[in-house]
């Protein structure tokens, strides 16, 4: 124990907790073995508080799941969608909830894939009269709207800076200044696609895919009344344009990755890796 310098595990409680926890106990008998939560676990968890955040992407990400699976777990179904799809489109790929690096890929398989995805499914609906025709008319309806397809395109542009930053802190030679290095790049990138420029051509290329693809145009979803209970007689804030809308959901998109990114990387350990404030201690 003389020779710790350090330890590195996941969040469970009974390995990182403060009180009793693993960590804890070997900092009581060697103070300078400093806990570290494992950089990669970081960076999952963070992708997942950032898409639990914002409802769109939170949303967009179960169609994602339930529609591929819907697809592959029947080999009828997969060979039906074989048909419409290109020889050369990319195959469906399944989101794996535990890997930390086959989210985006999942969904770029969808965007892919999308103008043979809406007429499948049409075929589907009305050849399939039980369960199946109600399900597959039930992706259909969601894929046809502009919302959805946003959402989609907002986990492949926004999100996938995330996944290619997990992918390099799974290095076997990474250091702790190396990984807090990657990660600011990271926070450097979101900070500068957070302005308008960029969601502005965000905003026309994707309202281009969808006018070729044969999504449905963007509406401004019409005003809600809040509950009798909850209702203090002001009125609620209503978006003017559909541009105003998606604006407001990109925006809030970027700041949920750099927020939880932000939150999921504060560890004592950084600090000492960057022999500032207080590593004399050590």
């Amino acid at each position: 124990m003389d020779d710790c310098r350090g330890q590195c595990f996941d969040g469970a409680s009974n390995m990182s907790g403060h009180i009793s926890g693993l960590q804890k106990r070997i900092l009581d008998v060697q103070r300078k073995a400093l806990f570290v939560h494992c950089v990669g676990h970081c960076s999952n968890l963070a992708f997942q508080d950032a898409v639990a955040v914002v409802p769109e992407c939170r949303d967009a990400m179960n169609l994602v799941k339930e529609l591929i699976n819907f697809i592959r777990e029947s080999p009828k179904r997969l060979s039906w969608f074989t048909n419409f799809k290109d020889t050369g489109s990319p195959a469906l790929r399944p989101l794996c909830p535990t890997r930390w690096t086959m989210r985006v890929s999942s969904v770029q398989s969808i965007l892919d894939n999308y103008s043979e995805l809406l007429p499948f499914l049409q075929d589907m609906s009305d050849t399939e009269k039980g369960e199946i025709g109600a399900k597959s008319n039930g992706f259909l309806k969601q894929l046809s709207t502009f919302s959805t397809f946003f959402s989609i395109k907002l986990l492949d542009i926004v999100f996938s800076k995330l996944e290619s930053l997990a992918r390099c802190l799974q290095s076997p030679k990474l250091s702790l200044t190396q990984a807090q290095s990657m990660v600011a790049v990271c926070m450097s990138a979101l900070t500068s696609a957070r302005d308008d420029n960029s969601f502005n051509d965000i905003w026309k290329k994707t309202c281009e895919d969808a006018l070729t693809i044969g999504v449905q145009e963007p509406v401004v979803p019409r005003r809600r009344r809040p509950p009798r209970r909850l209702d203090n007689g002001s009125e609620g804030y209503q978006d003017e344009t559909c541009e105003d809308l998606y604006r407001r959901v990109y925006f809030s998109s970027v700041d949920a990755v750099m927020s939880c990114l932000d939150n999921r990387f504060q560890s004592p350990a950084f600090g000492v890796a960057r022999d500032d404030r207080g590593s004399s201690k050590w």
